[in-house]
């Protein structure tokens, strides 16, 4: 059995005839599962162990294996990192999940786990070269958590490392030693909503509740005070009010007014700060109340008696913008004409417009039929019936 560069792992207690184990493996790939009561002594003919899995790994095995939860993990080089259960005190023969990440080259040697107890646990590991920390569920290796190459603009690019670097946990932080510099991983400070989120305004007005901003310490949950922030709307053209970016105060809070953009739609605001998680807010910028109607079309026809319009009549409800304002019921008329409509009461679309079609009646001359809604000054088609 040669270790070559591998180190041993203590098992906790295991079932069966062999209690106190210990799992390693060699240069050749083999990963084996050994006595530590009685670890066998030297035989030239055989491995006198309790199990060995041949090439567990493709290549070398230069790192110590990692336990958690009944599972050992397993890198090599040019290889996946494998799980493999223990059962009854034996592993087995095969991997229970492996990475889709390729350690090309040197692989990850040592990796190491971290967890609460036997829940939320992460397997952490370096990729030697092009370096790169990983972060993979030790539950099915085939999910991956993070790695440090995913972030924009190179934000969390790892240090240059050497081949038999593991990586550190220590108080909700990982650190990675480098040939010229200690790298320390951990959570980002955030930026949360205070207050002013999920409002509805009139477009081009302020909205009623400012947005305020928080910036918060990850681990002693304290303010940050002097934390540049930046919001943005997306562009649809809503204005920040005193400025789109100010610096967080003592107490790590930020302020803002928000002017709506001039279209009515539902907005997202992105608040952020490099190193910091960002905070967003959703809002909704509406149209006004009605302020007048007009006739689109369907004005001056011409049709004989029981006969339908050629065109429907048309009407738009805006607001003092000239929007048009959606959910307004209009109702039309022929002041007792005589005729009929296709629909009397009727509600405005999305852009304001209500429409019905009028047949006229028996008599003839000319009619008004009239569209009138609360709020607003009515309008009369002139028809004639001939």
């Amino acid at each position: 059995m040669d270790l070559g560069s591998s180190g041993p792992l203590l098992l906790p207690d295991q079932p069966g005839l062999y209690p106190h184990e210990l799992v390693a493996g060699g240069k050749e790939g083999t990963l084996y599962l050994v006595n530590r009561d009685n670890e066998g002594q030297f035989n030239s003919d055989t491995d006198d162990v309790i199990q060995t899995i041949p090439h567990a790994v493709a290549s070398e095995i230069a790192g110590v294996p990692s336990y958690w939860n009944g599972s050992v993990y397993m890198g090599g080089d040019v290889d996946y990192l494998k799980q493999y259960s223990l059962v009854n005190g034996l592993l087995t023969p095969g991997p229970v999940s492996q990475t889709t990440v390729l350690f090309g080259g040197a692989g990850p040697a040592s990796t190491s786990i971290t967890a609460n107890g036997n829940r939320s646990g992460i397997l952490w590991a370096i990729r030697h070269t092009t370096a790169a920390l990983f972060a993979f569920d030790p539950n099915n290796l085939a999910t991956k958590f993070y790695d440090s190459t995913q972030a924009l603009k190179a934000r969390d690019k790892l240090v240059t490392v050497t081949r038999f670097v593991t990586p550190t946990i220590s108080n909700g932080k990982v650190y990675v030693g480098g040939t010229a510099a200690l790298a320390v991983y951990g959570l980002l400070p955030s930026l949360s909503v205070g207050t002013g989120n999920n409002q509805t305004g009139v477009v081009k007005t302020v909205l009623p509740v400012p947005l305020t901003v928080v910036a918060t310490d990850a681990y002693a949950s304290g303010p940050l005070a002097g934390v540049p922030v930046t919001c943005k709307d997306g562009g649809v053209g809503g204005v920040f009010l005193p400025s789109a970016t100010q610096t967080t105060d003592a107490k790590g809070t930020v302020t803002y007014s928000y002017q709506l953009p001039s279209k009515p739609r539902a907005l997202a605001i992105t608040c952020s700060s490099l190193g910091y998680t960002s905070a967003l807010f959703s809002e909704t910028s509406t149209t006004g109340p009605p302020a007048r109607m007009t006739i689109t079309s369907g004005n001056r026809q011409i049709a004989p008696p029981n006969t339908p319009l050629p065109a429907p009549l048309v009407v738009k409800v805006v607001d003092s913008n000239g929007l048009g304002v959606p959910g307004v019921t209009v109702t039309f008329s022929d002041n007792g004409a005589g005729g009929t409509l296709s629909a009397s009461s009727v509600i405005t679309s999305a852009v304001g417009i209500a429409t019905t079609q009028y047949t006229t009646g028996p008599n003839t001359g000319k009619i008004s039929i009239t569209a009138s809604t609360a709020g607003v000054a009515s309008v009369n088609f002139v028809e004639t019936v001939q």
